[in-house]
């Protein structure tokens, strides 16, 4: 079942009911990404010390990017935050899991972390000469890990994004730690993917409508809501609880089987993960 949602630029929520506050980075620019940070900044959860819930063994360095393993932690917060579930229930944080990917050089670019082909933000949150490894790592701000156990794990560059560099040791997560799956009806998904033409006095042109289901209504925002899949995106629309994708019959052939289909907009909505594409569906 596909996990991944999200609500805001900060915020992540995946499909668990509950929404995931992603601790945005500072924007530094390069040069400060590059430099080393300042001890103080040990108080950061992306630099204060966790409790490591799993981790992968492998030391070697792999790829261009030259990463090395992962650490899934659990990190106390400097402050307490509120969380707030699907159905409206505030509940009170005081620890956040931390994903980190360990590097074999320190960390110079702006980083994307991949769990199962879902594009995450990441910050600079590790210098061997200050914390004693290099890193990188995102926040997730939720009572349970909120990816499957066994996903993959990846990073790029923001630069080039889809240049991926694939860790070589799956996640795991404690079976204690990991989130119960949400049903299809209360979550948002893709619930159709039906084919058309579009006749105009030259042409006649055959075109592919993804509709997405949501269980509640779409905001009403002067913005366009897009559709990622992979490294194309489609414009669209929404009304009501369904956001409806238009795209070339042959621009759906070209997809990738399997991708990632992630919604940004109307509004606020960014990273909204409604499951991989089926193109099977096509044909029911």
């Amino acid at each position: 079942m596909p996990f991944g949602i999200g609500v805001g630029e900060s915020i992540r929520a995946l499909s668990l009911g509950v929404l995931l506050i992603l601790c945005p980075p500072l924007a530094p620019t390069n040069a400060q990404q590059a430099s080393s940070p300042n001890r103080d900044l040990l108080t950061d959860e992306h630099f204060a010390p966790g409790e490591v819930l799993s981790a992968g063994k492998n030391t070697a360095p792999i790829g261009p990017l030259k990463v090395k393993s992962y650490r899934l932690e659990k990190v106390k917060l400097a402050k307490p935050l509120e969380s707030v579930e699907a159905a409206g229930t505030k509940r009170r944080l005081e620890t956040v899991f931390r994903l980190k990917v360990t590097l074999d050089s320190p960390p110079n670019n702006y980083y994307l972390i991949w769990v199962d082909d879902v594009p995450w933000d990441a910050y600079s949150s590790g210098y061997e000469t200050v914390t004693g490894e290099n890193s990188i790592s995102l926040l997730l701000y939720a009572p349970t890990v909120p990816f499957e156990d066994g996903s993959t794990l990846a990073i790029s560059t923001s630069g080039r994004k889809f240049e991926l560099t694939m860790l070589p040791e799956k996640l795991f997560v404690p079976p204690e730690m990991r989130s119960k799956p949400v049903p299809e009806s209360v979550r948002m998904h893709i619930t159709s993917i039906r084919s058309g033409l579009i006749i105009t006095e030259t042409k006649r042109r055959p075109v592919v409508w993804i509709t997405i289901s949501s269980p509640f209504r779409f905001p009403i925002m002067n913005s366009i809501p897009t559709l990622e899949i992979w490294d194309k995106v489609f414009q669209g629309g929404t009304r009501g609880n369904e956001a409806s994708f238009m795209m070339g019959a042959d621009e759906f052939a070209q997809l990738k089987e399997g991708a990632q289909v992630i919604l940004n907009g109307p509004g606020p909505i960014r990273g909204w993960a409604v499951g991989r594409l089926d193109k099977s569906m096509l044909y029911r």
